[in-house]
């Protein structure tokens, strides 16, 4: 009795349904004997319903559904089974299901089962979501990847793999192999970028050239973060953009960008012959100092812009007083510093992408307050014109102009220095003597 009591508690408060069942017409129907209250619950029946009759009648879908057939096999066989993962549907009910049979040894047959629609569906969503992910990769050309620093492996997106033209079916390669196929240029910053995500969690936003396995170049847009538990780094997440088209875009347009600035310097020189040359001279010394300072991209190229046209406002001066061989009177020198001003004006309306207008309004400012136009000090001035009107003064000292023969260089780097804090910015000087006195930098 104590036995019995004991079955019947655990039959009633098992999560799973059961449903026992007696042959009848040796298997070729079989009647319901019991029903739990979790079989109660998935098939949405009440157990004085049911007992007693066919599960053909009460369950009219069984047979196509593929049950029927596992209960006449387990009856005649004595060998459990599992039915495999399958939607039931009848007028009454549907949904996923889960089921295994087994005989007692009193000849019934047993049924445990399990409603697994929500798990199904959750599994089909998460398979929807997977390939809209999928196409959204491939459309964005965007790929994914994590690094377990606890197993040391990782794991990539299909589209990590066709941005490498990489065969998926060779799974992904380990970190120092991956790291092959980033140029030489980059894969040291790269590599330092990496290691310093594993081992303390800094972020990075990095643009890297690569070689495929394929041997075609290109440039990919890496951005990563770690993720941690308990304080502790586990994993490295991160983004592997395909940028090849928009850098080859960024080219062109960069390519277009020069020509036009070829043009204006041009412009510029037919208006003062005596300064030929002079702005891309400036441009290589600024550059060179911008470099040294370890100015950011988008600086560099501001710099370089600037400077290839900074006096385009010379433009709007007179020929005469620009090409005049003697010293120039006050009011013509009054006029020329006009060209700052002028040279904004032209530029101000052109979307760069760094303020080249700015800069060309500031490149002839002084530390002190002493430059033109605005009277602007310290760091009141950008440092892109800061280095500007260095390299500005170096490059014109060291020329010919129409009032006077080229003082050399020696001169224009004993003016800078006389004058670095008081009217030339410090470190832009700096870097300027050490451009000229150790590392042998000349203008071309």
């Amino acid at each position: 009795q104590q036995s019995e009591n004991r079955f019947k508690e655990l039959f009633n408060n098992m999560s799973s349904g059961v449903a026992i069942y007696e042959a009848k017409d040796h298997g070729q129907d079989f009647i319901i004997k019991d029903f739990n209250c979790a079989g109660e619950m998935i098939d949405k029946i009440k157990k004085e319903d049911i007992i007693g009759k066919s599960v053909l009648k009460v369950f009219p879908g069984i047979k196509d559904f593929g049950l029927f057939q596992v209960f006449q096999e387990v009856y005649q066989t004595g060998k459990p089974q599992s039915h495999p993962i399958s939607f039931y549907q009848d007028q009454r009910i549907f949904g996923w299901r889960e089921n295994y049979i087994y005989k007692l040894s009193s000849g019934e047959i047993v049924a445990v089962y399990d409603d697994i629609t929500e798990r199904k569906q959750m599994e089909e969503e998460l398979l929807k979501n997977k390939a809209l992910l999928t196409n959204a990769e491939e459309i964005g050309k965007v790929g994914g990847w994590e690094f377990n620093v606890e197993t040391l492996t990782q794991t990539w997106t299909d589209e990590t793999f066709r941005i490498l033209e990489i065969d998926m079916s060779k799974g992904e390669p380990k970190v120092p192999e991956g790291l092959e196929f980033i140029t030489p240029q980059f894969r040291s910053m790269a590599e330092q970028a990496i290691q310093r995500a594993i081992k303390y969690g800094e972020p990075y936003d990095q643009e890297w050239e690569v070689i495929t396995m394929k041997g075609n170049k290109r440039w990919v847009h890496s951005v990563a973060k770690a993720k941690q538990k308990e304080g502790k780094i586990i994993s490295v997440l991160g983004s592997f953009q395909d940028i090849t088209e928009q850098k080859q875009a960024e080219e062109r347009l960069k390519k277009t960008m020069d020509a036009t600035l070829e043009t204006m310097s041009k412009i510029v020189e037919a208006k003062d012959p005596y300064t030929a040359g002079h702005q891309l001279r400036v441009s290589q010394l600024a550059v060179a100092i911008a470099v040294e300072l370890n100015l950011p991209q988008d600086q560099l190229e501001g710099v370089r812009v600037s400077s290839l046209i900074h006096d385009i406002g010379k433009i709007g001066l007179p020929t005469e007083t620009l090409s005049k061989p003697t010293h120039l009177t006050e009011i013509e020198f009054n006029l020329i510093k006009e060209h700052s001003q002028l040279g904004y004006d032209i530029l101000k309306s052109i979307d760069f992408a760094y303020p080249v207008a700015q800069i060309v309004l500031e490149h002839h400012e002084r530390l002190n307050g002493s430059g033109y136009p605005h009277q602007l000090k310290g760091d009141q001035i950008l440092l892109e014109a800061r280095i500007l009107g260095v390299a500005d003064v170096v490059e014109a000292m060291s020329s010919h102009r129409p009032y006077r023969p080229a003082l050399g260089i020696d001169k224009a780097l004993e003016e800078i220095t006389r004058n670095k804090e008081t009217l030339y910015d410090p470190k832009a000087v700096d870097v300027c003597l050490r451009l000229f006195k150790e590392k042998g930098f000349e203008f071309e």
